[in-house]
């Protein structure tokens, strides 16, 4: 009988969500969410389509003090239900045809701060899968980079198994500008953490990195390496515009358990 009382409630709630003042409170809890132990505030805009399996966000904003901090415009998410009951979570989309980072927010200095830890991979990710991710534009402001920078970005993250291993795929492209792309290929495995990545940068001159670190171009990294993340190992190759190029092994081990070191030689 309860069981039977939780799903007409659920299908009452379902029903409502598709409303258009359910939507507007969907919105409003959305916002309220996303503005938690932050001292910025979020404004949602209209929600079309089924909340919440196949549904689209004309526009979000994110704001402080001193103006907006992000925009983000035409967000979709489709994901489907039924692979919650193999205990997946199966996104077939996640994309938005804007997201625009103006600056990095104001500090809110009546927030304590803590030191940081090295994030971990979250157990959750082994099962989630990612069929499309994507943003058609990824502005980046002035204050952020010291110009606007616009690129294209896409992603998948796909289960290998259903035990513990992930692959994820990240492609960028610079299309405002000079020629730039970035691929990132990486395999993740959770049960005994280990981690396979190779990760390629190739950008002409007058592009992000040579602003950045002040150097000619064009340039090229490649970065691939293999092992568990207690005692990782990585080939790095670098080729900076007339300065040559530069072949370095790289070594992260883990010393006094959370603490990490990066070695080079």
């Amino acid at each position: 009988m309860c069981a039977a009382i939780g799903l007409i409630l659920l299908a009452i709630l379902f029903g409502l969500a598709q409303t258009e003042l359910g939507k507007r409170q969907v919105a409003k809890q959305v916002a309220k969410r996303l503005g938690v132990a932050s001292n910025a505030s979020i404004e949602v805009g209209k929600i079309e389509g089924i909340i919440p399996f196949n549904c689209r966000v004309d526009r979000l904003i994110s704001s402080d003090m001193d103006g907006e901090i992000l925009v983000l415009e035409d967000v979709r998410l489709h994901w489907s239900p039924v692979a919650l009951l193999r205990g997946r979570f199966h996104i077939k989309e996640l994309s938005a045809s804007l997201l625009q980072l103006n600056r990095l927010p104001s500090k809110d200095k009546s927030v304590e701060t803590t030191p940081k830890k090295l994030p971990t991979w979250p157990s959750a990710l082994n099962r989630l899968s990612v069929e499309h991710f994507s943003i058609d534009r990824l502005v980046l402001g002035k204050e952020v980079g010291g110009e606007e920078r616009i690129f294209r970005l896409a992603a998948q993250l796909n289960a290998v198994n259903a035990a513990d291993e992930q692959t994820a795929e990240i492609y960028l492209t610079r299309i405002d500008g000079p020629k730039a792309v970035a691929t990132l290929h990486m395999t993740f495995k959770d049960k005994e953490p280990s981690l396979r990545l190779r990760a390629e940068v190739e950008e002409a001159e007058g592009g992000v990195l040579s602003a950045l670190m002040n150097l000619p171009g064009p340039t090229a990294l490649h970065l691939e390496g293999e092992g568990p993340l207690g005692e990782w190992k990585g080939n790095l190759k670098a080729r900076v515009g007339g300065l040559g190029e530069l072949e370095t092994s790289l070594l992260l081990e883990t010393v006094d358990g959370p603490k990490r070191r990066f070695r080079a030689g």
